[in-house]
C-alpha cells in the first residue's frame, strides 16, 4: 500500500439520513463536511450490486477531511436492508469517536443500532474502527499485507494505516457466529476507505497476494459539483470491506 495511505472514512449505512445525521452531529459533535447525492442510478459493480444510488453526508471532526470522516449513507437503489450486526458478530463492530471535554463518553447506539464508542480526546472526530475477528492471526496478516502496522510495541491489535494518521484500526475477538458476506446496502458499518496513489498497481499487488476484490477499479459520480471518484473494494478475512480510493488529482 502507498506509504502515505491513511484511513479516509468509515461508511455507516443508515435507514433515515436526517435522524442519523442529527445523532452524529448533536451527540458525537461531528460537523457536515459535504453531501454526496448522485443525480441518477449508476452501475453498482464496485459495491457488488446491479445498481447504485444514495444520499449521504460526509461528517468530519475538528481536523476536517484530514482527520478522517464518517460516510453516513442512506441507500436509495437498492433501499436499505437488514440490521446492524451485534458487537461480537464478525466484521466491522463499532466506530470510535473522540469527543470534546464536557460531552458524555461511553458506548451508545445510533438510531439504527450501530455501536458508537464515544471517548475523550482531541482533536474531536473519528478515532478508530473496531473489527471483530474470528481468527486474530489471520486478520493481522491480512492488514499487514495492506501495509498496516502495530501502533505501539505493547500490542499488535491496534493498527496504524500505512501513512499513519489519527484514525486507527482495532482488532478484537469475535463471538461464535460464523463470518458472512453482507450486501453493500445493509444497515451498519460496511466499509472503511483509504486514499491511495496508483490504484491499479495496488489492486494488482493485492490480487497477487490473494486478496479478493468485488470488481476492477470503477469510476462513479459523487453528486453535483463534486469530482468523480475512482476506487475498488476488497474483502478482509471476516468479509469486512476495505475500499481503496485513488487520490484525486
Amino acid at each position: 500500500m502507498s506509504d502515505d495511505a491513511r484511513i479516509f472514512h468509515v461508511n455507516v449505512n443508515c435507514s433515515d439520513l436526517a435522524a442519523s445525521r442529527a445523532f452524529y452531529v448533536e451527540r458525537a459533535g461531528l460537523t457536515e463536511g459535504v453531501r454526496t447525492t448522485p443525480e441518477g442510478v449508476q452501475p453498482g459493480a464496485a459495491f457488488g450490486l446491479d445498481r447504485a444510488r444514495w444520499d449521504a453526508w460526509i461528517l468530519v471532526g475538528d481536523a476536517g477531511f484530514g482527520g478522517g470522516a464518517i460516510d453516513l449513507l442512506e441507500w436509495q437503489e437498492p433501499p436499505p436492508a437488514g440490521a446492524a450486526p451485534g458487537p461480537s458478530d464478525p466484521g466491522f463492530a463499532a466506530v470510535g469517536i473522540a469527543v470534546a471535554p464536557g460531552r458524555p463518553t461511553g458506548t451508545v447506539r445510533d438510531p439504527d443500532g450501530v455501536l458508537v464508542e464515544l471517548v475523550a480526546g482531541s482533536p474531536t472526530g473519528l478515532a478508530y474502527v473496531r473489527v471483530a475477528c474470528t481468527d486474530l492471526d489471520r486478520s493481522r496478516a491480512f492488514y499487514a499485507t495492506l501495509g498496516f502496522r502495530a501502533a505501539t510495541t505493547d500490542t499488535d491489535t491496534v493498527l496504524d494505516a500505512p501513512g499513519g494518521g489519527p484514525v486507527q484500526l482495532v482488532l478484537g475477538p469475535a463471538g461464535d457466529a460464523e463470518s458472512a458476506s453482507r450486501p453493500a446496502h445493509t444497515i451498519g458499518i460496511w466499509r472503511t476507505a483509504l486514499l491511495v496513489g496508483g490504484l491499479d498497481a495496488e489492486i494488482a499487488r493485492l490480487r497477487a497476494a490473494g486478496v479478493p476484490f468485488l470488481s476492477d477499479a470503477q469510476s462513479m459520480a459523487m453528486g453535483p459539483g463534486l469530482p468523480e471518484l475512482r476506487f475498488a473494494c476488497c474483502r478482509g478475512p471476516d468479509h469486512e470491506v476495505i475500499e481503496l480510493i485513488e487520490q484525486p488529482s
